[in-house]
């Protein structure tokens, strides 16, 4: 007789939800939606032709929900997606009002005669720009996009490689983008069931992975300027 132990690993919702639904989507119908929006969204660099999110994602919800037969429940889908990710959006949000008052302040040139009075190479913008915009949005994306929108010209007006520069402002980026304060904070943490106080643990962990990318970056193409 063979005993399958898993099943004391396993919630009573979990359960319940295995015996009362035997509709489980296969493999190939589960990745139709996200397949379908990615073929969709990369009409854009590939073709030159422009679909708008807000288009691409719904039609390959619905692509995914006609894959999996479930077409008639697509509006309880829709509703479940929408409650998952209301609080995310909501932080985008905030996420983006804070990236344009920072992108219209005066920032960039207290940090640029902060680095002439210090009399630190001209280099280190490109990572201490990714940095400081990723910790004032808590953003990768966020924080590199203000990053090279406000600093850019000045770090390439330095006479700084393209490809350096981006390179040490994206792996700066990544220092910082992991504050409670963003998206990437609580995404990450709901997704394994993290609370607030485990998922602020790994902070220190995740700040020392980011440091250790963006000193190897400024290394290559700051220190050793291989470009």
């Amino acid at each position: 007789m063979i005993i399958d132990y898993s099943i004391l690993f396993q919630t009573p919702e979990l359960l319940v939800d295995q015996t009362t639904d035997s509709r489980r989507p296969g493999l190939l119908a589960a990745l139709t939606a996200p397949l379908v929006a990615i073929a969709m969204l990369a009409l854009r660099p590939i073709a030159g032709i422009a679909i708008d999110p807000m288009i691409a994602l719904p039609l390959g919800g619905a692509a995914g929900a006609l894959a999996m037969g479930r077409f008639k429940d697509i509006n309880t889908f829709a509703i479940g997606g929408l409650q998952r990710m209301s609080g995310v959006a909501i932080m985008l949000i905030g996420t983006g009002t804070l990236a344009g008052i920072i992108a219209n302040s005066g920032l960039s040139d207290s940090l640029v005669e902060l680095l002439k009075a210090s009399g630190l190479p001209a280099y280190l913008l490109a990572p201490f720009s990714g940095m400081m915009m990723s910790a004032a949005t808590a953003s990768t994306t966020a924080g590199t996009a203000v990053a090279s929108n406000v600093f850019g010209p000045i770090i390439l007006a330095l006479g700084i490689p393209s490809l350096g520069a981006a390179a040490m402002m994206h792996s700066g980026a990544t220092v910082l983008d992991h504050m409670p304060h963003g998206s990437f904070f609580h995404a990450t943490g709901g997704s394994v069931g993290m609370n607030i106080r485990e998922r602020l643990k790994a902070v220190p962990y995740e700040t020392l992975i980011g440091f250790s990318m963006a000193l190897t970056s400024t290394i290559i193409y700051g220190i050793l300027k291989i470009a």
